[in-house]
């Protein structure tokens, strides 16, 4: 059974809060996370999550899901970069009358990929103790420079339109920050 600590369930409701505007409430029952507003009806099911995205691991397989084939619009590449131990069911996102079901963990794919679960515990460092890129599952995969936590969102945003047309979701102006990494200041002082 997956479960996420009261912490980082916290840590997601703010998570979905600063990206939609919206204080969305999340319940986990046995490997099924949902989420709904106060006083609305309808609500958001992601009914298979996956245990992997809570071990500290790159080796597994990485899916590829084509948003425009179910009506979505996906904010980079029609191809989105979808980690996973199991194939895409097709369809991938359903509306029901309650609201939608998503065969695609993306709130555990937030969780694994903001907090750099993999990155825990792992042998295969550098020489400065650092986690090299190379060994990441998404160097190994292909989209080392795509950033799939935003575009996962951007479908989340667009199904949660859906099921609840009436609210406005929180618009982001995006920015680069450079910053750098220096290993011996000292040296150059």
């Amino acid at each position: 059974m997956i479960h996420f600590s009261e912490g980082a369930i916290r840590w997601l409701e703010t998570i979905l809060f600063e990206r939609f505007g919206h204080r969305f409430i999340l319940a986990e029952q046995p490997n099924t996370l949902q989420f709904y507003l106060n006083d609305s009806q309808g609500s958001i099911t992601f009914p298979s999550l996956q245990g992997i995205f809570h071990q500290s691991r790159s080796d597994f397989p990485c899916q590829q899901w084509q948003a425009s084939s179910e009506g979505f619009i996906a904010p980079i590449e029609d191809y989105i970069p979808a980690p996973s131990l199991n194939a895409l069911p097709d369809p991938l996102i359903e509306f029901t009358e309650q609201g939608a079901i998503l065969h695609y963990d993306i709130l555990s794919l937030t969780y694994w990929t903001l907090t750099r679960l993999e990155e825990v515990g792992r042998k295969d460092l550098d020489n400065h103790q650092r986690f090299p890129a190379v060994f990441s599952h998404a160097y190994q995969h292909g989209y080392l420079e795509r950033p799939i936590v935003d575009e996962w969102l951007m479908i989340l945003g667009q199904v949660i339109q859906r099921v609840w047309p009436d609210i406005e979701l929180k618009q982001h102006e995006f920015s680069i920050k450079v910053s750098h990494d220096v290993d011996s200041p000292s040296m150059y002082g």
